[in-house]
């Protein structure tokens, strides 16, 4: 009996045991919170637009560092990526570039934080010919140049850093060499930037070795109607010299006219 007694409490010994170091376990996992956050589905480089399979859910232990981590997938579908991503890492925001949507716009544009642009300049060239004194003056040269404004897009691409569109005040991303064109720029033809605002995800590089616009090309290109003198005598009865002929633009294919929604096939009386 005695034996009996004590391999009783043994056994009874190590059931308590046993049902304590569960008991235990089970309070350990139960005080470990679990959270869903969004982590890329594998590595994925910079100016990447997101799409639902680069991204998924994962289950994590919770922790104070994950309470900005986004845990659903469809507001992060169309964002663009700062910077690279490894496969599993947290998308915080800090890695996405700020989107435009719902960004607001006024007839010039505002541009916010973390979008990319393109930078335009239009400074005035002074073309001069030294006259029979040596002294140089502004008028046309043999050759046709002529003094006037050009723009040229300087740089592509640019990341926004800053934006105070009230004040037309934007801080840009840019080489040290790029700086020092801009700053030149802006010394001697204040007001003379401009910016293009580009979609998230283009990264594009077009050459501008053709590009850039002045007052005649702009004319020429698209063929804008010259002006002249106005025929006043309709309106103070006195006879005046009759206007010269208008230059006959060159020959092209004759416009056909569209009848199809009931429009004259006849041009209007004038």
């Amino acid at each position: 009996m005695l034996i009996i007694g004590v391999l009783a409490a043994l056994l009874a010994g190590y059931w308590a045991y046993q049902l304590a170091s569960a008991g235990a376990n089970q309070r350990v996992v139960e005080e470990v919170p679990r959270r869903d956050v969004v982590v890329a589905a594998h590595d994925i480089a910079g100016r990447t637009v997101l799409t639902a399979a680069d991204l998924q859910i994962r289950e994590v232990p919770d922790d104070a560092s994950l309470v900005s981590a986004p845990s659903a997938i469809e507001p992060l579908v169309g964002r663009v990526t700062s910077v690279p991503l490894a496969a599993g890492q947290v998308v915080y925001a800090s890695a996405l570039a700020t989107t435009p949507e719902g960004a607001p716009f006024s007839v010039a544009g505002q541009i916010v934080a973390g979008q990319r642009v393109d930078l335009f300049a239009t400074v005035t060239i002074e073309v001069r010919v030294v006259d029979a004194e040596g002294n140089y003056v502004e008028v046309p040269t043999t050759e046709g140049f002529a003094t006037g404004d050009s723009t040229k897009i300087l740089f592509q691409d640019v990341e926004v850093l800053q934006s105070n569109p009230d004040d037309g005040m934007y801080v840009l991303k840019v080489s040290l060499p790029q700086a020092e064109q801009i700053n030149h720029i802006a010394k001697v033809a204040p007001g003379a930037f401009s910016l293009a605002l580009r979609p998230d995800g283009d990264t594009r590089y077009v050459d501008t070795s053709q590009y850039g616009e002045t007052n005649d090309s702009i004319i020429m290109r698209y063929v804008f109607p010259v002006p002249q003198i106005i025929d006043l005598s309709q309106l103070t009865g006195a006879p005046i010299a009759p206007l010269p002929p208008r230059a006959t633009p060159a020959a092209g294919p004759t416009p056909v006219p569209d009848d199809t929604a009931g429009n004259p096939t006849e041009p209007p009386a004038p």
